[in-house]
C-alpha cells in the first residue's frame, strides 16, 4: 500500500507542468504571477473531525477467525490556505483500527487555482460522478478503503492534475492520474469479505500493467432544459481488480481497462428519472477472464414535500441494475432491483432517515439497510444503521455475506 507522504512527493513533477501551461496562456504573464500575487491577502482556516466507528455482528461468523465486533478511530484535520487567486487544502486521515496497525492516507492535498480561462487542481482529492442512489456505475476515479468490509468502502484521495473549462453549454474536466493508489483491504478477522481473506499489503499487476502507469479521464457535463447529462471516458488501471489465490488467501489483480459512460437526469415536476450506462473493455469477470461488457442502472425518484404536515421531505426511489455478463459479473449487480426512501426532516439537527431494499432477480437473495443520522450536540453527530441480508447463501457472488447482519454506529466530533 502507498502512504500519504509518497503521494504528495510524487506530485512534484506536475508543478512544473502546471506553471508551464500557465506561462504559455495568452495574457497570463500580464495578469498573474504564480510565485507572487497568487496568494495575495492570504488567510488560513483549520477544521477537522474525529470519528469512532463500531460495527457489531450479532450472528456467529461464517468463517474462522472473523470478528463479531469491528471498530476503528479516525482523525482528519484539515488546513485551508487561500488567497485571491488560489487555494491549498490539506486533509490527511489517521486511522486507528481495533486490531491492525494504524495507518495514514490522504483525503485531500491539493492546490486549486485559475490559469486564464481554465481551473486547475493539482494534488490528491476525491471525485464523484453519477446520478443514481443505489450504485454509481460511471464513478471510476477513486479507489477505496475496504478495511471495514466490502460494502463499507470509503474513497481514498487520488493524485491528479485536473483541468476544467467551460466549453459551449457545458463544462469539460480533463484528468491526468500519474500515480495509482491501491484499494486497501482488511485481513482474516474482517467481516463482509470473501470466503478466503485478502492478504494485507499484497497485490499483483497483470503483465504490461504497472502502478506507475498514467491513467486519463475526461468528463463533459451540462444541462439542456430539464435534462442534466454527463459524458465520460476513462483509460487506465481498473478500480475493480480481479482476484487470484495465493496460499490461503486472495490477492487483488490490477489491470488496464477502458470505460465510456453516460449519466442522465430528467426532472419533471416532483419526479426525477435517472440513468447511468457504461461500456467497459477488458475488465476481468467472476472467472478471471477479460471481457467487454455493457452495464446500466435506471430508475425514478419522487419527492413528497411537507410529508405528514411537517417540514420533512420524503424522496421515494426505485432502480434496476443490470450487467450483460450475467452470473459472471464480478460486481454482483447482474439483475437487481432497489426500492427505498430518504426522509429529510429539514430541522436544525439535520435529522435524516434512509431505507433501501435490494433484491436479486436471478438468485432471489435480498438485503435491507436502514440508516439514520442526527446532530446531538454542537459539533457532534451520531449515525446508526442496520444491514440485514436474506437468502445470501443462494447468491454465488455474495454468499460469504450470509451471516453478516450488521449494526453500525458512528460518533463524529467536528471542529
Amino acid at each position: 500500500m502507498m502512504g500519504g507522504s509518497k503521494i504528495i512527493f510524487c506530485l512534484k513533477p506536475f508543478l512544473g507542468v502546471a506553471i508551464a501551461m500557465g506561462l504559455a496562456s495568452p495574457g497570463y504573464a500580464d495578469d498573474h504571477d504564480i510565485f507572487g500575487s497568487i496568494f495575495d491577502d492570504l488567510y488560513v482556516e483549520h477544521y477537522g473531525s474525529a470519528t469512532l466507528t463500531v460495527d457489531i455482528f450479532p450472528q456467529s461468523a461464517g468463517y474462522q477467525h472473523q470478528d463479531d465486533i469491528m471498530a476503528k478511530g479516525e482523525i482528519s484535520p484539515q488546513l485551508i490556505i487561500a488567497g485571491d487567486d488560489a487555494e491549498i487544502v490539506i486533509e490527511p486521515r489517521l486511522v486507528l483500527p481495533r486490531r491492525d496497525r494504524a495507518y495514514v492516507d490522504v483525503k485531500d492535498a491539493f492546490l486549486a487555482t485559475r490559469v486564464g480561462e481554465t481551473d486547475v487542481l493539482l494534488g490528491a482529492t476525491t471525485v464523484f460522478w453519477g446520478k443514481n442512489e443505489a450504485v454509481n456505475l460511471v464513478d471510476v476515479i477513486n479507489t477505496k478503503d475496504y478495511t471495514m468490509g466490502l460494502q463499507s468502502g470509503e474513497k481514498q484521495g487520488m493524485p491528479m492534475l485536473r483541468l476544467s473549462q467551460q466549453i459551449g453549454p457545458g463544462d469539460a474536466d480533463f484528468y491526468i492520474l500519474p500515480l495509482f493508489v491501491e484499494n486497501r483491504y482488511g485481513g482474516v478477522e474482517q467481516r463482509m469479505r470473501p470466503s478466503m481473506p485478502f492478504i494485507p499489503s499484497q497485490s499483483q499487476y497483470q503483465s504490461g500493467t504497472s502502478p506507475d502507469d498514467v491513467s486519463y479521464a475526461l468528463r463533459y457535463s451540462g444541462y439542456q432544459g430539464d435534462i442534466d447529462y454527463g459524458l465520460s471516458a476513462f483509460s487506465g488501471i481498473t478500480r475493480d481488480p480481479g482476484i487470484v489465490v495465493v496460499g490461503n488467501g486472495f490477492v487483488p489483480l490490477y489491470h488496464e481497462i477502458k470505460q465510456y459512460g453516460l449519466d442522465l437526469q430528467w426532472t419533471r415536476g416532483d419526479t426525477i428519472f435517472k440513468a447511468e450506462v457504461i461500456r467497459r473493455e477488458k475488465q476481468l469477470n467472476q472467472l478471471g477472464v477479460a471481457e467487454n461488457y455493457t452495464a446500466s442502472i435506471s430508475g425514478l425518484e419522487h419527492t413528497v414535500y411537507g410529508v405528514f404536515d411537517s417540514n420533512g421531505d420524503l424522496a421515494l426511489f426505485a432502480e434496476h441494475a443490470q450487467d450483460e455478463r450475467g452470473i459472471n459479473a464480478a460486481s454482483g449487480l447482474q439483475s437487481d432491483v432497489f426500492i427505498g426512501g430518504i426522509l429529510s426532516m429539514n430541522d436544525v439537527d439535520d435529522t435524516q432517515y434512509r431505507l433501501i431494499s435490494g433484491y436479486d432477480l436471478d438468485y432471489t437473495s435480498s438485503s435491507i439497510t436502514a440508516e439514520t443520522s442526527r446532530r446531538i450536540a454542537a459539533g457532534v453527530t451520531v449515525e446508526a444503521s442496520l444491514y440485514v441480508p436474506h437468502n445470501m447463501h443462494k447468491d454465488e457472488q455474495n454468499a460469504s455475506f450470509d451471516r453478516d447482519t450488521r449494526l453500525h454506529t458512528a460518533l463524529k466530533y467536528s471542529w
